[in-house]
């Protein structure tokens, strides 16, 4: 059996295909894991705390404290491009892929539909608190 010790905070975890595990926290730590033999594959770290991650096509999407949602390159976990419209608390609550894009929600009280082109289709408004979950 092996075992994998993590020191930060987790905040999420995704399992996503071919056999990777996506673990976030503290510390803008990002890793991914081989589920086979729980190698580690890749790491960053730096940043604001990392609330959420989701698997999106090819690609990875975060959130963070500060209101950023970022999309990674699955291979590396580097950020490709941010998607800017939260102010705080990106995706603290969740983020969702559907057929429309990717959702987000904010402790701004709204929900965001991005395209894969990283255009904010529409916002969701009228929410009196977070939303918690998508």
């Amino acid at each position: 059996m092996n075992t994998v010790v993590i020191t930060l905070a987790v905040t999420d975890v995704a399992f996503i295909e071919p056999g990777l595990l996506i673990v976030t926290g503290d510390e803008g730590s990002v890793t991914c894991y081989n589920t086979c033999d729980l190698s580690r594959v890749w790491a960053v770290t730096g940043g604001e705390m990392v609330n959420c991650v989701v698997s999106w096509g090819q690609r990875l999407v975060t959130g963070t404290d500060a209101g950023h949602l970022e999309v990674r390159e699955r291979a590396t976990g580097q950020v490709e491009v941010s998607l800017e419209g939260h102010d705080r608390g990106c995706g603290i609550s969740g983020l969702a892929v559907g057929h429309l894009g990717l959702w987000s929600s904010c402790f701004d009280c709204k929900l965001r539909l991005w395209s894969e082109a990283g255009d904010c289709l529409c916002v969701l408004v009228g929410h009196t608190n977070p939303v918690r979950w998508l």
